[in-house]
């Protein structure tokens, strides 16, 4: 699974439910996968509106609202070049660059 925790998995398949569940049983949703992909950029790429949203609520997320994956790409990069918007709009609110 290229290093994807089962928090990751949550979020890519946008179970808000079960994103909260493992959030709260400790899971840590900043470890990123072999690629440098965290929860917060792969539910910004697939337009996870809600698992964002959520995820904005938590201080390690907001911390780290600026690193780069692999490729030297933010989460808001990611999101204005996917044209999700609505996430963009979301993450500067919070502090993405």
């Amino acid at each position: 699974m290229d290093g994807q925790t089962a928090i990751y998995d949550a979020c890519f398949r946008g179970d808000l439910e079960v994103v909260k569940a493992l959030a709260a049983a400790g899971a840590d949703p900043t470890i990123p996968n072999n690629d440098g992909t965290n929860c917060l950029i792969i539910a910004s790429y697939l337009g996870k509106f809600e698992v964002v949203k959520w995820l904005l609520t938590l201080d390690a997320i907001r911390e780290k609202i600026n690193t780069e994956d692999e490729n030297g790409e933010t989460v808001l990069q990611l999101a204005i070049d996917c044209k999700k918007d609505a996430i963009a709009t979301l993450l500067r609110e919070h502090g993405a660059e």
